[in-house]
């Protein structure tokens, strides 16, 4: 699914402007909680991730694939944790039956561990991923 234009933030830390993309798989688990209690979010919070993306409250360098992931944390709460975002660099998604380039979310979740994303803060994603 399109989730929308590589917003203005993440072109200005070096993202190629691709079309964001996240699976139908992880948009089911998303709405339908059908992985685990942390990726179920509902409609109307999934309905925000087009403009939330936009204006994330931080973007760290991915703990365990820092040379092409993201993890992007976004101003939205749910349930009293944090909503993050990981994201696939210069990634893959489909549209239509095309195999299409994008910067792919691969997921998005309640942060119960947050430390585990905060982990790559130290990390300055300016350039990324060639200046980290």
């Amino acid at each position: 699914m399109l989730v929308g234009p590589t917003p203005d933030v993440l072109k200005g830390i070096g993202l190629t402007a691709l079309p964001v993309t996240i699976n139908t798989t992880h948009v089911d688990y998303a709405l339908n909680g059908t992985k685990d209690f942390d990726h179920q979010l509902g409609k109307s919070l999934m309905s925000q991730l087009p403009v939330a993306i936009k204006k994330p409250v931080a973007i760290m360098t991915s703990g365990t694939k820092s040379g092409s992931s993201l993890v992007i944390m976004l101003e939205i709460r749910h349930n009293g944790k944090q909503v993050v975002v990981p994201m696939v660099v210069d990634g893959f998604g489909h549209q239509n039956g095309l195999l299409i380039d994008s910067n792919a979310v691969t997921s998005v979740l309640m942060a119960t561990y947050i430390v585990l994303y905060l982990s790559g803060i130290n990390k300055r994603t300016n350039g990324f991923p060639n200046r980290m």
